[in-house]
This record gives C-alpha cells, structure tokens and sequence, in this order.
C-alpha cells in the first residue's frame, strides 16, 4: 500500500511538472488559494468567540469602573439611610430612606439646625449585623489584626438635629430651649419652626410632653464642649437625645465631630415624601450673635 501511495504521489508530482511546463498549473496561485481557504475557514470559526471575548472584557472593565464609582460616592460623597424609629417624626417617618451628604462638612462646620447622621457618644446602642456584612467584618478585622470583640457588633446610626454648637449654652426650662451663642451675652428663645405645633414647647426633661416636673420648671444647663454638638431629635416626647446621655469616662451627652457621618439632604423614599431637606432659619440667634460681635468690636 506505502508503495502504491508514493507511485500516486510520484504520478502526481510529475504531472503538476507537465502542467507547470506547460503554463497550465500555477504553484503559487494553489498556495494562495488554499490560503484564502484557510482564511474563510478561520472566519467562519473565530467570529463568535472573538466577538463574546471582546463583550466580556467590555462588560469587566464597565463592571469594574461602576464598582470603583460606587464605592468613591459611597465612601466619600453620599451614602443611604434608612430611619429606624420614631424620634424625627414628623419630619421623618420610621422606614424612609435618605441620603445623606459626606462631603460638605470637609469644607465647612455643622450649622444650628442642620440633620444628621451619627455614631452616638456611648457604647449602649450596638447592633449585631448578619451575613456578608458579618462575613465581611470578620476577614477585614483578621486581615488587619483588629479588636478582638466580636465584629460583627457595630455602633447603630443615630439622626438628630443640631441645636447646640461648640461653646454654646444650652438651656432647657418649661418646655422651651434656650440658646447662648459663645460671644453672645443672653439667652435667646429658640424658635423652632420645623417642629409640629404638638412638639413646639414640650421639649422636657423627661420623655415626655408634659414639662410639669420640678426638674422642668428648674430647668437645665448645657455647656458644648469644643468641637461637639448638642442634639434633640423633632419628636421631643420620644427622643433619646443629648438630653438624656449620660456624661462619664465612656459616655458623653455631646456628639463630636468625628462622630459626624453627614448631613441629611434628600428623602429618597417614599415617593410622597420625596424631596430636599430644607435648612430652617435660625436668623434670630445669628442675629444676636452679629450684633454682639459688632458692639464688642466698636468698644475695642
């Protein structure tokens, strides 16, 4: 059979030979056809497996420039809430979403009246997350050779109001809060539009509306220390704020700064309530304090 093979394969060569000699076979042209072959063959096969590399390799990189983009506005500009409880009603309800700003308070310092977020300064309120925040808590804390208490229990998210501001005084007696600006001389009355009429003069010392105790018509005051703010939340009868914290080595009434996870800008949902959170005046007091400034500088 190897014999018959080569005399076909000999019969063959010298017959390409013949035509060759003859100008009817062209060696190159073959070559160039079987290439041309070769070539409709590979597109045939290659297009689908060229064209699902290329959506995969697109889909990766757009998949991983969102991540990258979520995690920055995340991390560094606006993160969502979600209100557990009733001590901002009516201002929030309980299970709204919002969001929340990081950003503004790394250029300029919390107002009087502004909304936030916070860790609150005691240890008492943790709560334990489950499953991959767990799980995710764990590897992070092993990776980096953290605490060793369980980390899967974290400090809970507060949202109150800013009331009072570093160096202020603040006083609360009969229901009503009273303010005293750092340079400011008196007292001034804190109006507080954003309250319901409910809420509006029952801010007691007690969780409750009715400021009638000895230690209501005695009243209370407050002293912010240096970069700490005072907080009440809008429902002044089931609120735990700083009116209610205790001050010790562990605890303080007073939030710092660092505490601060943003300001509250938008109620996302639900859609009925969907809007931007206005900043309410606080004109009066900012007044007073101007004024203050301007008749000490005028006696100098």
């Amino acid at each position: 059979m190897e014999d018959k093979d080569k005399k076909n394969e000999n019969h063959e060569h010298h017959d390409k030979i013949k035509l060759t000699l003859s100008g009817l076979y062209d060696p190159e042209k073959e070559h160039q056809e079987e290439m041309e072959q070769m070539q409709k063959e590979e597109k045939r096969l290659n297009p689908f497996w060229k064209k699902a590399g290329i959506f995969l390799l697109d889909f990766t990189i757009d998949l991983l420039i969102v991540i990258c983009a979520v995690v920055f506005l995340r991390v560094f500009i606006v993160s969502p809430f979600q209100i557990n409880g009733g001590s901002m009603n009516h201002t929030f309800e309980n299970s709204d979403f919002i969001l929340v700003d990081q950003l503004t308070y790394n250029f300029q310092n919390p107002k009087r009246g502004d909304i936030v977020v916070f860790k609150p300064p005691h240890k008492e309120n943790m709560v334990k997350e489950t499953g991959f925040k767990c799980l995710s808590r764990k590897v992070y804390t092993k990776i980096t050779n953290g605490e060793t208490n369980d980390p899967c229990y974290v400090s809970e998210y507060f949202v109150k109001r800013i009331i009072g501001l570093p160096g202020d005084t603040v006083e609360i007696k009969e229901g009503e809060v009273y303010v005293k600006p750092r340079f400011a001389k008196e007292k001034i009355k804190l109006e507080e539009p954003y309250l319901d009429k409910e809420h509006q003069g029952h801010t007691c010392l007690t969780q409750s509306n009715s400021c009638v105790t000895t230690l209501d018509k005695k009243g209370i005051e407050y002293i912010v220390p240096e970069n700490t703010y005072f907080v009440l939340g809008d429902n002044r009868g089931g609120s735990n704020d700083s009116r209610f914290w205790r001050e010790d080595e562990t605890s303080s009434r007073f939030v710092p700064f660092d505490n601060l996870s943003g300001k509250v800008r938008i109620v996302l949902f639900p859609f009925h309530s969907f809007g931007t959170i206005a900043d309410p005046e606080m004109a009066k007091i900012d007044e007073e304090l101007a004024k203050t400034l301007r008749v000490e500088s005028e006696n100098k």
